[in-house]
């Protein structure tokens, strides 16, 4: 599992194994504090959204490091409120 966020305000959590067909799949959230305002938490979208992508980076290496041929990444934003458009050069979100 990828380090935990440091932001108060936010917690982002990637992680990464294997699953039975081989694949390294890491799965990823993005979850803002409760007292976080909807202004606020738009001016944080940025800084989440890099997190993030560093945490991806990181687990599609140490998967590599274990032998993945094959990458699948799963963004855990059900409303799409987070990522509507799809992460960019990751194709479609599953």
């Amino acid at each position: 599992m990828s380090e935990p966020s440091t932001s108060p305000e936010f917690t982002v959590a990637v992680e990464g194994a294997f699953d039975e067909a081989g694949v390294w799949v890491i799965t990823t959230r993005v979850t803002f504090r409760r007292k976080v305002s909807e202004k606020r938490r738009a001016e944080l979208v940025g800084a989440a959204r890099l997190e993030l992508l560093e945490g991806i980076a990181r687990e599609g290496l140490r998967g590599r490091s274990l032998g993945a041929k094959e990458v699948r990444v799963s963004l855990d934003d059900p409303g799409r409120e987070f990522w509507p458009e799809g992460m960019p050069g990751l194709g479609t979100i599953q």
